[in-house]
């Protein structure tokens, strides 16, 4: 994958990585390979493989892939600098989702575990008409690069382990940040934390820091901007909480008409603190 080693992180069209949210995070350092610091990834899929997906989960270069029949998942051709494209050719429930392997972070309140974690995407999708496209971004539990992560006519969050922004059939411009542990109800912490703009970028982002006030243990971020309302100390400690579980970065879409429609993921990173 094609990574970016930055000293100092700043917002332009050929680095949309935000201060706000990568601060304190030593990103540059965890990208040359210093282990004692911590282990991440930073993706602008420049270097994104071509490939024509299949009704099964596929390799896709350092992810697992999945696409129903007629979607495609392949590099973006048609501006400079990388993206990945998902296109769908319009038929009703047809889904595509892309996962990094393995599942290499966690978000935990026990001692030892208790790890600082970043994550931060830009995203886009050229339809924010309802019942369109469903999506989700953020981080999900091994494994789900896979049919049904988003439930059928609804996608809504399928009854595995979530956190990160979701955007519902019914109301297809407006994203919540959420959070599931499988087997409990899905936890909407900000309804309508921002709205898409169809074919407009949007960065969305989110840190867990252990050592913030027990009020404030998960910061949200859009475009940089830090949200006002947080995950705390007591919510991360609740059953309906995806603490301790293994987790991977995760774009899913997934039709709720015969409406073809495309989404491209500009780049995506994640690190966490050793």
């Amino acid at each position: 994958m094609a990574v970016q080693h930055i000293d100092v992180l700043g917002q332009s069209s050929q680095n949309p990585m935000n201060p706000a949210v990568w601060k304190d995070m030593p990103l540059d350092s965890i990208l040359m390979g210093n282990a004692r610091v911590g282990y991440g990834l930073s993706d602008d899929f420049v270097l994104a493989p071509t490939s024509a997906t299949a009704p099964s989960s596929v390799a896709f270069g350092n992810y697992v892939a999945y696409g129903d029949a007629g979607t495609t998942i392949g590099p973006y051709t048609g501006g400079v600098g990388g993206a990945l494209l998902l296109t769908h050719d319009g038929n009703d429930n047809d889904e595509i989702s892309v996962q990094v392997n393995g599942a290499p972070f966690l978000i935990s309140d026990t001692s030892g575990s208790d790890r600082k974690l970043v994550f931060e995407a830009r995203v886009q999708k050229s339809s924010v008409t309802n019942d369109v496209m469903a999506m989700f971004l953020g981080l999900g539990e091994e494994g789900l690069a896979a049919a049904n992560t988003l439930v059928d006519t609804t996608g809504a969050l399928a009854s595995k382990d979530f956190i990160g922004f979701h955007v519902d059939q019914a109301d297809g411009d407006s994203i919540d940040f959420v959070y599931r542990k499988a087997g409990q109800d899905a936890q909407v912490l900000i309804s309508g934390v921002s709205a898409m703009v169809a074919d407009t970028a949007i960065n969305l982002g989110f840190v867990y820091d252990p050592e913030a006030a027990a009020d404030k243990r998960i910061k949200v971020f859009v475009n940089g901007v830090e949200q006002g309302t947080y995950v705390t100390a007591t919510q991360i400690a609740a059953a309906t909480f995806p603490d301790g579980e293994e987790l991977a970065p995760l774009f899913a879409t997934k039709l709720g008409s015969d409406t073809a429609c495309t989404a491209l993921l500009e780049y995506w990173a994640c690190a966490q603190l050793r």
